[in-house]
């Protein structure tokens, strides 16, 4: 009997460790919510009630949603009081210092007024509306009120302790979604409050430049230099902050929506793919950027084939640095275009629902990936592999 324990034990383990959809449906069962809370295994995502009736709230609890709802009634753009769910309620009690604004399906925490962070606002419903239009079809379950949770910091300092607190370990990050909280955070780099660390990126430069080529434009131009350079960089922040929303916006309404498993089925190609595939103003457009990336790294010879891009299961520790990573993370963006072609489409959505169906798990867990996407797909492995570089071709030229 304790050797039978044991063995079980040591499976759980094994499969936790690997990222085995088994064990996230598992977490889903009275058993594995049991053994999860001695052993604290983290559940995917914590869940929250999404409501909880007035007399089953603490003190504090119905302070703080009076107050909220006093707020909305008397806003220049008022919500009905009934979108302040416990969900909603939860979220604002562990950011008491913060702003929040209710835009359905979001619920927004800031440190910065509505009018610093519009365009991203703006932004985040624009994604909201592609995803639906684009993969409505595939959606089992609607967000309802404002429970979709994003965190907006201008504070650097801010944004990089709470990173560090959810452990993501990416110092360069300027967005993250974490589906274990089920939250967006978003540093907000375009934002006034930056202002003077793009003024003293804008002044090394300058300085490095008097430099090299001497004092001999003069005063005024050089100030107008300095000026031009601090815009582009504003601008510069904009634009990456606006593609970073686009992507992790994407993540968490794939995920809230239904559209990917809530343990895990789906490998790191189709989430990043189908995340990145967001990425432009208008969903499925070509990223030159991208397509650069992927230029490059077939000229280097440092290739990785795209069957080992659909089996990893991690698409960071695939080549031999970042840009190679970059590259896969490409290769996967470029896949997913490929698959949501009209004469793919339909095959392609039924793979979705096929590895998200707890039915399946045992098969999608044993499975290679990329065998497992040939044969949903209804071709053969070498055909697929053809067809993806004279895709890769069409993009080049």
């Amino acid at each position: 009997m304790l050797l039978l324990v044991f063995l079980g034990a040591w499976r759980l383990v094994w499969m936790s460790r690997n990222s085995d959809p088994r064990f996230y449906l598992f977490l889903k069962s009275p058993a594995g919510r049991a053994l999860s809370r001695i052993f604290r295994w983290d559940p995917l995502p914590k869940v929250v009630e999404t409501d909880r009736p007035d007399e089953a709230l603490t003190p504090d609890e119905r302070e703080m949603k009076r107050r909220w709802r006093a707020e909305l009634e008397a806003g220049s753009d008022a919500q009905p009081a009934a979108q302040v769910s416990y969900r909603s309620l939860r979220f604002r009690m562990e950011f008491p210092n913060l702003k929040f604004y209710l835009r359905s399906p979001y619920v927004i925490a800031s440190d910065e007024p509505l009018q610093n962070i519009q365009q991203i606002v703006q932004t985040l419903m624009e994604v909201e509306r592609g995803i639906q239009a684009i993969f409505g079809a595939l959606e089992t379950r609607a967000p309802e009120g404002a429970d979709i949770e994003v965190l907006i910091f201008a504070d650097a300092a801010r944004f990089q302790s709470y990173r560090r607190q959810l452990g993501q370990d990416d110092e360069g990050l300027v967005g993250f979604y974490n589906a274990r909280r089920d939250r967006l955070v978003i540093f907000n780099a375009a934002s006034a409050a930056n202002d003077e660390s793009r003024k003293q990126i804008a002044a090394r430069l300058e300085a490095e430049y008097r430099k090299e080529l001497g004092a001999s434009a003069g005063g005024v131009s050089w100030i107008e230099w300095r000026e031009a350079i601090a815009a582009r960089l504003q601008r510069d922040d904009a634009l990456q902050t606006l593609a970073t929303v686009r992507h992790e916006a994407a993540h968490q309404l794939l995920f809230s929506t239904g559209i990917h498993s809530d343990f895990r089925a789906e490998r790191p190609w189709l989430e990043e793919g189908m995340a990145a595939y967001c990425e432009t103003p208008i969903p499925g457009e070509v990223d030159r950027l991208r397509v650069r990336s992927l230029a490059l790294e077939r000229e280097n010879g440092e290739w990785i084939g795209i069957a080992q891009v659909v089996n990893a299961r991690d698409l960071k520790t695939l080549g031999k640095d970042a840009r190679a990573a970059d590259a896969a993370y490409s290769q996967a963006w470029a896949l997913v275009r490929m698959l949501m072609e009209t004469e793919r489409r339909s095959a392609f959505f039924d793979y979705i629902r096929f590895i998200r169906d707890p039915a399946h798990v045992s098969e999608v867990a044993r499975a290679p990936a990329w065998e497992l996407l040939c044969r949903r797909m209804r071709t053969s492995e070498a055909q697929m592999a053809e067809d993806y570089d004279e895709y890769l071709e069409e993009l080049w030229r």
